[in-house]
C-alpha cells in the first residue's frame, strides 16, 4: 500500500508501507491509470496521499470546479447544497467565477453580491418559464464587469402568445447596454430570454435556438455588435419578416448556422436578405422541403459562391418516413481545402420531390441548384444520385454545365449515364475545359460503345480528357474498345 509522499516527514503508521516516490515507474503507470480524465478527477486525486489531498483543497480551481456541475443543487437537501455552495463561491474568491444554475435557483445571485464583479461565465436552465420575468431579475443584478459567457436556456420554450419583447417599442433607439457588460463574448439563449440591449459591442459569438423571436428584434441587435464572428440560429423562429426591417452588415463574420429543417423558405431567406457577411463565412443551412431557388434570393447572391472551386451534391433517401422524398445535400470547398475538411459551404435541402409534374413533362430540383448556386469560379464538381430511381436527363445536364462552366473535373454516380453522355455530345462542347471525368454508373455493357464515342468525338474537337475512372458492375470493356478509348485519353482506369 501507498500510504505516504516524499513532501510529507511524517511516517507511516501502517507497517511495510513505502513512499510513493519509492515505487518503480511501471507501477507508477498502473497506479495513475486509475485516475481518468473524468469531472472527478481532481477529486481521486486528493486520494493519492495526506499532502496531495491538503494541497488540492487549498487551490481555488479545485473548488472552482463544483460550481459548474450540473443540477449541484437538489430539492430534496436544498439547505444543505445551499451551503456547500455558497462556501464554495467564497473559496474561489481569487478565480473568476462560473457558475451553472437551475433556474429556479437564479436568486442566489442575489446573496453573492460582493462577488458579481468577478462572475466570468453564467449558465441557468429551466424546465418552463414566464420570459418577461426572468429578463427582469438578470437586468436587476445590475453591472456584471467580468461577465465573458452567458447561457440561458429553457426545455419548453413559451409560446408566442406569453413572449413580449421587454424593448419592444422605440426599437430605434435601443442602446446596447456596453458599460455594464464590457466583456460579453459569447451570448447563448433561447429566444425567451432574449434581451436586444445585452447584445454588446464587445460580443463574438451569438446563438439563439428553440422559440420565437421578432425578427425586427433581432435585426436591430444585430446591428450593435459589427465584430461578431459567430451567429447560429436554431430553429428561433421569426415572425413579422418585413423588408423595413434594418440591414445588417456584419464584415467579422466567420461562421453562420442557420438551421431551419422545419421551417418555411421566409425564414431563410429572410435572414440572407438583410444580414451581409463576406466571403470567407463559413456558411451552414438546414432547409426543409422548399426549393433552394425559394431561400437563396436573386438580389443578394451569397458572397461565398465566388470562391467556391468545388462542389459535392448528393442525393439520398429521406430520413423519415415521408414516402417519394428525398434529401439534397450540397458541399462547398475552397482551393486548398482537403475534402475531411468542414466545407466553407454546406446546404442540406430535406424531403424534396426529385421529380414533379409541371404541364405535360417532369422537372428536376437541377434547375433551382443550378439558379442559386451556378458560378463561373467552380472547376470541380461531384454528382452523387445514391438511389437507383434517381436519374437526369440529356436537358438537366446542359444546364447544369451552363451553370458551372469553367469545369475541369466532374465525378459522377449515377443509375444511368445515358443523359450524361448525350449532353456531352451536344453542341456547343460543354464543359469546355473538362480534363478529368469520374463515372460510376448502372449501365448495360451497351454503355461501353455509347462512352467510347462521346470521348472520341470531343477528343477530334480539341476538348480531350487527360484521365478517365469508369466504374460499372456489368461487364469488362472489350480489347477494342479499351484500345480506342487509350488513343483519346491519356490515363485510363477501369473498376468493374
Amino acid at each position: 500500500m501507498v500510504r505516504g509522499c516524499t513532501c510529507c516527514n511524517e511516517p507511516s503508521s501502517v507497517p511495510g508501507s513505502i513512499k510513493i516516490d519509492d515505487l518503480p515507474i511501471e507501477l507508477l503507470i498502473d497506479i495513475f491509470r486509475c485516475v481518468t480524465p473524468t469531472e472527478r478527477s481532481d477529486i481521486r486525486l486528493t486520494h493519492v496521499c495526506r499532502i496531495w489531498r491538503s494541497t488540492l483543497q487549498r487551490a481555488p480551481e479545485f473548488w472552482a470546479k463544483f460550481l459548474t456541475v450540473p443540477d449541484l443543487i437538489t430539492q430534496d437537501n436544498y439547505v444543505r447544497d445551499v451551503g456547500f455552495w455558497h462556501t464554495w463561491v467564497d473559496r474561489t474568491r481569487t478565480q473568476p467565477l462560473q457558475l451553472r444554475l437551475r433556474g429556479r435557483d437564479l436568486d442566489l445571485l442575489k446573496t453573492i453580491a460582493g462577488h458579481l464583479l468577478r462572475l466570468a461565465s453564467l449558465h441557468a436552465q429551466w424546465s418552463m418559464v414566464y420570459p418577461r420575468e426572468v429578463q427582469r431579475r438578470l437586468l436587476a443584478l445590475g453591472p456584471l464587469p467580468a461577465l465573458e459567457e452567458l447561457r440561458l436556456t429553457c426545455d419548453l420554450p413559451a409560446p408566442i402568445s406569453n413572449f413580449l419583447d421587454l424593448e419592444a417599442a422605440g426599437l430605434e433607439g435601443i442602446t446596447p447596454r456596453a458599460d455594464e457588460y464590457p466583456q460579453l463574448r459569447h451570448l447563448e439563449v433561447n429566444p425567451d430570454f432574449f434581451i436586444p440591449s445585452m447584445v454588446v459591442p464587445s460580443l463574438k459569438t451569438l446563438v439563439i435556438y428553440h422559440g420565437h423571436v421578432k425578427f425586427e428584434v433581432l435585426m436591430y441587435a444585430l446591428a450593435n455588435c459589427p465584430t461578431l464572428e459567430s451567429l447560429h440560429l436554431d430553429h428561433a423562429h421569426f415572425w413579422d419578416i418585413r423588408d423595413t426591417a434594418p440591414q445588417v452588415v456584419l464584415p467579422h463574420l466567420r461562421d453562420l448556422c442557420l438551421d431551419y429543417p422545419d421551417s418555411p423558405p421566409t425564414t431563410v431567406h429572410g435572414v440572407f436578405t438583410h444580414i451581409q457577411f463576406p466571403s470567407i463565412t463559413r456558411l451552414t443551412a438546414l432547409i426543409g422541403d422548399c426549393a433552394l431557388v425559394g431561400v437563396i434570393p436573386d438580389a443578394h447572391p451569397l458572397p461565398i459562391l465566388r470562391v467556391l472551386t468545388r462542389l459535392v451534391m448528393q442525393v439520398y433517401d429521406a430520413t423519415d418516413d415521408v414516402p417519394r422524398t428525398h434529401t439534397l445535400s450540397i458541399k462547398g470547398y475552397v482551393d486548398g481545402e482537403v475534402r475531411q475538411d468542414t466545407p466553407q459551404l454546406y446546404t442540406v435541402n430535406q424531403r424534396i420531390n426529385w421529380k414533379h409534374r409541371g404541364g405535360w413533362a417532369f422537372y428536376t430540383p437541377i434547375s433551382g441548384i443550378t439558379h442559386s448556386m451556378g458560378s463561373p469560379a467552380v472547376t470541380e464538381l461531384e454528382l452523387c444520385l445514391l438511389d437507383e430511381q434517381l436519374n437526369m436527363t440529356h436537358i438537366d445536364w446542359t444546364r447544369l454545365f451552363e451553370a458551372f462552366p469553367a469545369l475541369v473535373s466532374l465525378e459522377v454516380r449515377i443509375a444511368s449515364c445515358a443523359g450524361l453522355l448525350k449532353a456531352l455530345r451536344r453542341q456547343p462542347r460543354r464543359p469546355s475545359r473538362l480534363v478529368r471525368l469520374g463515372l460510376t454508373c448502372g449501365n448495360a455493357p451497351g454503355v461501353h460503345h455509347s462512352l467510347v464515342l462521346t470521348l472520341e468525338l470531343r477528343a477530334s474537337l480539341g476538348h480531350g480528357l487527360q484521365r478517365l475512372e469508369f466504374r460499372n458492375p456489368n461487364g469488362p470493356f472489350s480489347s477494342w474498345h479499351l484500345a480506342r478509348l487509350r488513343e483519346v485519353v491519356s490515363e485510363v482506369v477501369l473498376v468493374g
